[in-house]
């Protein structure tokens, strides 16, 4: 465990200098975090810093891989929008969320899920599901699953966020305190752990 909080300290030295803010009262919030597959080395975050106006700018997505940052995006500037899209909707399979940005040629999308306890099982948390698919400029695939501990404040990134006007439910699709129900043709992606 000693190995990890030093390991995860070297990291935050090296990621929080990223956010290069004009004061001190800027600090970068983690509005997603997980580790892949349960790995002490590999993790994803999203980061953003929320102003006192309640916008938020210096969104950045990491992924480390092995100790090694792969993947760093960086996003919303100071003043305009950046690169991440937000969307999401309700249905029985529960309640879907997805980030979504192009970088480097790459495309990304956070998917995250929240499954609702089952019959009889009211008082069981919630059981929640993520994570990043990637598609390469030369159109391959692949996912990395995130492990049993996932945070997240899905609130917060449809502030700090653009709306995904690409969801099939337009501007409604962009609505986290009223989203829409999905249709019975629209399917979550596969990729979510069982």
């Amino acid at each position: 465990m000693l190995g990890r909080t030093i390991w995860i300290s070297a990291v935050a030295a090296l990621v929080l200098p990223l956010f290069s803010a004009p004061s001190f009262a800027d600090e970068p919030f983690r509005l997603f975090g997980c580790s892949v597959e349960d790995s002490e080395s590999d993790f994803i975050s999203l980061y953003g810093v929320e102003q006192e106006d309640g916008t938020w700018t210096r969104l950045q997505f990491l992924i480390a891989k092995n100790g090694i940052i792969s993947a760093l995006v960086p996003g919303q500037p100071l003043a305009g929008s950046g690169p991440f899209y937000f969307s999401n909707s309700g249905g029985p399979e529960g309640y879907y969320a997805q980030v979504r940005f192009n970088w480097g040629g790459r495309n990304y999308a956070l998917h995250m899920l929240e499954i609702p306890p089952g019959p009889g099982e009211e008082y069981n948390m919630r059981q929640r599901s993520a994570f990043v698919r990637i598609t390469e400029p030369n159109g391959a695939v692949y996912d990395l699953p995130c492990g049993a501990e996932i945070d997240e404040y899905i609130g917060y990134m449809q502030r700090a966020m653009n709306c995904d006007m690409t969801n099939r439910y337009g501007a409604a699709g962009c609505d986290f305190d009223v989203w829409p129900e999905r249709a019975v043709d629209d399917k979550l992606p596969e990729g979510f752990a069982p």
